[in-house]
């Protein structure tokens, strides 16, 4: 006796098995574009954390010291300060006089006035504008620019990639 006779394989048949195939695939695809998308909004959500962490843990480090605390996008200091202060921003400008230390963790820091104090800076740039003067000095944490237009009259220290200063 002879195999058994096998029943011949229509077009029909190999177009349905052509379209599982094709379904299975989309299917395979759309799964593993799921999870890299999972996974990436979870980093974004990750780096956002650990960045309000390191934001957080600047300025408490400081309001365990006394300073209060100072928050906002874009500020415009326009009235005396009185007392040690941490500023959190993006962009933080110093139009009034500064009596006391300050601590600013901010993309952009310019210092138009007179400050009567020490400064710690984090940040991308700090510019001390042409007309001002910082008395103390400014401790640096990785910063981008120190740009010096004006007078610091104590020590620039700590990890930053360039400074300018301005010949007077």
């Amino acid at each position: 006796m002879g195999e058994p006779l096998k029943e011949p394989m229509y077009a029909d048949d190999q177009h349905r098995s052509s379209r599982s195939l094709v379904a299975g695939l989309l299917l395979g695809c759309g799964t593993l574009v799921c999870i890299a998308g999972i996974l990436a909004c979870s980093g974004i959500v990750f780096l956002g954390w650990k960045g309000y962490t390191q934001l957080d843990s600047f300025a408490r480090e400081f309001e365990r010291r006394g300073y209060t605390r100072a928050m906002g996008q874009v500020m415009d200091v326009t009235d005396p300060i009185s007392k040690p202060t941490v500023y959190v921003a993006q962009v933080v400008k110093f139009k009034a006089d500064v009596h006391g230390d300050l601590a600013l963790m901010a993309q952009v820091v310019e210092i138009e006035a007179t400050v009567h104090g020490d400064i710690d800076f984090l940040g991308q740039v700090l510019t001390v504008k042409e007309g001002a003067v910082v008395k103390g000095d400014i401790r640096v944490r990785g910063a981008q620019v120190i740009n010096v237009q004006g007078v610091v009259e104590g020590k620039i220290t700590g990890t930053y990639q360039n400074l300018r200063r301005n010949a007077s």
